[in-house]
């Protein structure tokens, strides 16, 4: 094993100046690929933003300060090139916060942790990723993942975090590439990536709808759930007046239970401290008081989502499908839920005919091409054993 210590990695370069950053721009461009990461300050502060961008090379990292550079156009520009590969690892929550911050789309995107996951890994962190594939040993603070990144300058102990998460991410990519193309996968992972461009920042519900998104909202009465949506909106105002999250202005527990004991003395809740502390006590009050004078708030009508009730044909045919899926699993190394969506399986248990009118409708929903084409032969196979299928 390599350990990953200080004086083992180039010292980064830390981009505050416009005009350095449109030089360095000017060489990155012409790059064939790039690492990146980026630090938001969504545990400290709220709304979250991005406040830091890590660009990695193989032999040096960039860290690009988006507080004190306001024209990121080059960025952008960058991010969309299908000429010039990005290396993430686990983007999902980069591309949304670029999305959402600036409104850039990325292209030609290499993900180390899904690369990883198509090869049997399980546990996709990146430290567990370099030390499975590169035998590096990632020492980073576990204290710096709550790291306030909009606090200037930089510590030396975050300086470094945030360089080791893209130093390596070049080399991890040419070996997780390598074992692709030797598996046979690259074709499929190609698909996965391409996937990857659709991701868009999803904005939250309206303040008046939040309340909705607290686990146990649906089980309280209308009468308390009326209550729950006042004090949510209470809470969402002084988040924002405050540049503070949610969750450190009033826990959804505490929330929970002023829905269901509005009468309770606020002074005894341990959990209102920041409440108390701004003298905004009284407004919480208000805002109990209006859910308990307001229309009480049934659960929405929906649509009968229950599955039918199955025949014992069609039960032993699921039964069949997630025995074959699972498997398939062990016998590629691979997650299950990677080899076939189980929610196709559901549908085809029920209407074996979707096979044969090419996977319409539900049984087609989320279903990949390389899944297709790699086991629509194999699973018709399996269909025909446990039970009809239309003939080709």
């Amino acid at each position: 094993m390599i350990s990953s210590t200080a004086n083992q990695h180039p010292m980064p370069l830390i981009i505050t100046q416009q005009a350095h950053w449109n030089k360095v721009a000017e060489t990155l461009k012409r790059l064939p690929a790039l690492s990146l990461d980026l630090e938001g300050h969504g545990f400290h502060h709220y709304p979250e933003r991005i406040c830091l961008f890590q660009i990695g090379l193989p032999d040096r990292v960039f860290l690009l300060d988006p507080l004190m550079v306001k024209d990121l156009t080059a960025l952008g520009s960058m991010l969309a090139n299908p000429r010039v590969e990005k290396i993430f690892h686990s983007c999902d929550f980069d591309l949304r916060s670029l999305d959402r911050d600036y409104g850039f789309r990325v292209r030609n995107i290499f993900d180390t942790a899904m690369a990883a996951h198509f090869l049997g890994s399980n546990q996709l962190g990146l430290a567990n990723i370099l030390r499975t594939y590169l035998g590096i040993v990632l020492e980073k603070k576990t204290s710096l993942q709550r790291q306030d990144w909009s606090i200037r300058p930089l510590g030396s102990e975050a300086v470094s975090y945030a360089t080791k998460d893209v130093l390596y991410l070049p080399k991890l990519r040419k070996m997780l590439a390598e074992r692709l193309e030797k598996a046979g996968r690259w074709s499929w992972i190609q698909e996965e990536f391409r996937r990857l461009e659709d991701i868009k920042y999803i904005p939250p519900l309206p303040a008046q709808e939040l309340f909705w998104n607290i686990k146990g909202s649906r089980q309280l009465s209308p009468r308390p759930r009326a209550v729950l949506k006042e004090i949510c909106v209470f809470r969402e105002k002084l988040a924002r007046d405050f540049n503070r999250p949610p969750f450190k202005v009033i826990s959804n527990e505490t929330l929970l239970m002023l829905a269901h004991k509005p009468a309770i003395d606020l002074s005894s809740l341990k959990g209102l401290k920041f409440v108390f502390q701004n003298r905004k006590n009284w407004k919480l009050a208000e805002a109990i008081e209006k859910g308990l004078h307001s229309s009480s708030i049934p659960l929405p009508k929906t649509r009968n989502t229950l599955p039918p009730k199955r025949t014992e044909v069609e039960k032993r045919r699921f039964a069949i499908l997630k025995t074959w899926r699972q498997s398939k699993g062990r016998s590629l190394d691979m997650d299950p839920a990677l080899i076939w969506p189980l929610s196709s399986l559901e549908e085809l248990a029920l209407h074996p005919e979707a096979f044969s009118a090419g996977f319409k409708g539900q049984a087609g929903r989320n279903l990949r091409e390389w899944q297709k084409h790699e086991f629509s032969q194999e699973l018709k196979l399996v269909l025909n054993s446990g039970g009809e299928l239309c003939s080709d």
